[in-house]
């Protein structure tokens, strides 16, 4: 089978969440299948890597530069004729949807961040694209409920759980270093002010704050919890790992406001390597944390709230590492390799059906 896979950030997969569960998709098919990847990067090239064909575009400088790409981008769909075109996110989709009207392959699509914050028009557009395609993939049933109260019929949605790195499953215990460990970037969306609220009371604590990418609007706080004694703050890229880093924690503590992602691929990732993990209550979670089995759920407004049951999850090394296992199990069995078969088998049912 020949597939087309279309996303955006190619130059980030290492680091983000939509190129990075795209990435795995791709590492995946081309085990069995002739793969083309289409995305956009710094520079322009055209290269074949682990037998994968990539046909990247620079497509930020200017409004020429896009169009020329575009023009491109459907030559060489003609030219490849793939059996599926699959998409990756609701913006992307529109654009290829364009594109597709010409070259008539089968286009499906990757859905794993929410619509919600999409501007009124675009997501009428999206949601037209959607409709016009035999199948969304969505990693999330919060994702799928979301579609379907657009009114996107329930049989064109599957639900598949992908995105999960191998790195964060085989991976041995360490000795824990520090005590609580936030990794994430330095916004108000991600409760960055949340974590430095708790390194500021919790001053006994060790805290180890690992940002991936910096904002203006956190500059002060990033400025205050840096001088703090009990905290160590490590910015991308990091000297080791990112899986050892947070293997030698206690804690991880995420404090989502909102993502775009759900749920989000940092708890899964904190959960795969056994460890105890706090997150919001942000909808989404809920999907793999069990109360008090999994993991915590909890209102970070209420400080005191949440400084206790740190301080009890600290003070019980047991009861942390009960709820690690449990953590892991419940990860590895929902994400497992069986979800990317999902994937394929529902391209052999559309292609057989058409």
């Amino acid at each position: 089978m020949k597939i087309c896979y279309i996303f955006s950030n190619f130059h980030h997969a290492h680091i983000t969440g939509q190129a990075g569960v795209m990435n795995k998709l791709i590492l995946k098919a081309s085990e069995n299948n002739q793969v083309f990847v289409i995305s956009n990067t710094h520079q322009a090239e055209q290269i074949t890597r682990d037998g994968v064909s990539y046909y990247l575009y620079d497509m930020s400088s200017s409004i020429l530069k896009f169009i020329v790409s575009t023009i491109h981008i459907g030559r060489i769909l003609r030219k490849i004729r793939p059996d599926i075109i699959h998409v990756n996110g609701a913006l992307m989709s529109v654009y290829i949807s364009f594109i597709n009207i010409l070259v008539g392959c089968t286009q499906v699509i990757l859905l794993s961040e929410t619509i919600e914050n999409i501007p009124l028009i675009l997501k009428w557009m999206a949601i037209l694209s959607f409709r016009s395609h035999p199948a969304i993939f969505v990693t999330s049933n919060y994702l799928k409920m979301e579609l379907i109260s657009a009114g996107i019929p329930e049989r064109k949605i599957h639900l598949i759980r992908i995105g999960l790195g191998q790195k964060f499953i085989d991976v041995q215990q360490k000795t824990e270093a520090t005590d609580i460990l936030y990794f994430g970037d330095s916004n108000i969306n991600r409760g960055f002010d949340f974590i430095v609220h708790l390194a500021e009371a919790l001053q006994k604590k060790k805290f180890t704050i690992l940002l991936r990418y910096t904002f203006a609007e956190a500059d002060i706080l990033l400025k205050r919890v840096s001088l703090l004694p009990n905290v160590s703050v490590k910015i991308y890229p990091y000297k080791e790992p990112l899986e050892q880093l947070l293997m030698v924690s206690k804690l991880i503590i995420l404090p989502f406001r909102w993502m775009l992602i759900r749920p989000p691929i940092s708890i899964l990732e904190a959960m795969a390597l056994r460890k105890c993990v706090i997150t919001s209550l942000m909808k989404g979670n809920e999907e793999i944390i069990d109360q008090g089995k999994t993991g915590f759920m909890v209102d970070f407004k209420n400080k005191e709230r949440v400084i206790s049951l740190i301080n009890k999850l600290l003070d019980n090394p047991s009861e942390r590492k009960v709820i690690g296992t449990e953590a892991s199990k419940k990860i590895q069995k929902m994400y497992s390799k069986n979800e990317y078969e999902k994937i394929f088998h529902t391209y052999h049912l559309l292609l057989n059906t058409q």
